[in-house]
């Protein structure tokens, strides 16, 4: 039952909300996120999934609960009490009394009787999120909402980023950031966390990445060996940044005590990061500065070189990250095949404006000849080729109407 008169004002705010349904799934209970507005299942990592709260709670009958998101653009953390309190007398551990005691914020009993949940506002620390009954979370995680607020602590969510890391310290620890055992060299990679992921979950073995990011299992003989798996992604996805594979698989469905276990001298998560890095070959490398500097003057036809039918259709030796979604691939070159008069040189060219001025693309204008390229856009410039009876003709589009050029080109397209 959603006791909803309880649930904090601040909480419903958010558009972060799904519902959840008690499943088996490795023969354990577990709690499944569904998006409110479809009945599929939702994703912790994908905001297309999520729900308002009034659009959840109206569903959440239907289901066994409700529960939000947690995101790192949100102030929120969640601290999970497991197996705290006597569901029959409602007693609670000398040890969650304390740590609600610490944190005097918004708590509610959990959907099995037996545990704890605190909302406050802070951001944690890098190092563990779960130890024995304890797990603590500020990002990709979704939490049920009951509001069977406890008694006796705070109706509000409170501001406690200090007693948060006091908290974590004395739970965890100091972390020992994961060794990189083999030397190799680290890439830099310019995108946040929220923009990586985004173009992990884009590439051709999106499908996979996602799975392995939420927790699923399929396909693996074990857990360690999916372990394995999503760093092997997150290693070329990162430049090999072991750092950063190590806070990002903190915050994946895979994440477990197991990851912090000592193993010798290093951890069990140290170990495993290590050998993605030493498997890792190719990696990703976002260089938008220099894609920039390499279109800031126009181009001449000299520069050009014929590429043959056979390297347009290669399969790609690296997953496709794409601008825009199935349209506009970021380092590569897309081909928009179709019959005559299908107005292709003016899809093309609208691709290429919109990629310009940093829009939204296949956005129509009534009038085709009043696009206007608004300065200041995300990139410098786009190139917009159409091939017409085996000539190239070349159009150089920019950010800056003033600049807009054009050229024609002679290189044939052979074919082999």
């Amino acid at each position: 039952m959603i006791a909803a008169a309880a649930i904090p004002a601040e909480l419903t705010r958010y558009s972060q909300w799904v519902v959840w349904r008690r499943e088996l799934r490795d023969g354990k209970p577990t709690k499944v996120p569904y998006n409110a507005r479809t009945g599929q299942h939702a994703s912790s990592t994908d905001p297309d999934t999520w729900s308002r709260y009034d659009q959840a709670l109206a569903v959440g009958t239907d289901y066994d609960g409700i529960g939000i998101v947690l995101t790192a653009q949100d102030p929120l953390t969640g601290i999970d009490l497991d197996h705290c309190r006597d569901s029959q007398t409602g007693t609670i551990e000398p040890w969650a009394q304390e740590i609600v005691a610490a944190l005097r914020s918004y708590t509610e009993i959990t959907p099995s009787n037996t545990g704890l949940r605190i909302f406050c506002r802070g951001v944690l620390p890098p190092g563990g999120r779960k130890k024995g009954n304890i797990e603590i979370y500020d990002r990709a995680r979704f939490l049920t909402v009951t509001g069977r607020h406890l008694d006796g602590t705070p109706t509000r969510i409170e501001d406690r980023a200090d007693q948060l890391r006091t908290l974590h310290r004395r739970i965890f620890g100091a972390p020992a950031p994961p060794a990189l055992s083999n030397g190799r060299p680290v890439a830099l990679v310019d995108l946040d966390d929220a923009a990586l992921l985004e173009r992990a979950r884009a590439a051709t073995n999106g499908a996979r990445f996602s799975c392995l990011w939420a927790g699923d299992l399929n396909g693996y003989p074990s857990a360690s060996e999916a372990d394995l798996a999503l760093c092997n992604h997150l290693a070329f996805w990162t430049g090999r940044d072991a750092a950063r594979m190590d806070r990002l698989f903190r915050t994946s469905g895979l994440m477990r005590e197991k990851w912090d276990a000592r193993h010798g001298a290093q951890t069990y998560g140290a170990m495993t990061i290590a050998k993605a890095i030493a498997e890792c070959g190719d990696v990703y490398q976002s260089r938008p500065n220099q894609a920039r500097a390499s279109v800031t003057a126009p181009i001449s036809a000299s520069s050009l070189r014929t590429l043959t039918w056979r390297e347009l259709t290669a399969e790609p030796a690296a997953p496709i990250v794409y601008h825009w979604e199935g349209w506009v691939p970021l380092a590569a070159v897309a081909l928009v095949v179709g019959a005559g008069e299908a107005f292709k040189s003016w899809l093309t060219l609208l691709l290429a404006i919109c990629t310009a001025a940093g829009r939204a693309p296949l956005v129509e204008p009534e009038d085709r000849t009043a696009i206007r390229i608004d300065a200041g856009a995300a990139f410098n410039a786009a190139v917009s080729v159409a091939v017409e009876d085996r000539r190239i003709a070349c159009v150089y589009v920019v950010a800056n109407p003033q600049k807009l050029a054009g050229l024609d080109s002679v290189t044939p397209l052979t074919r082999s």
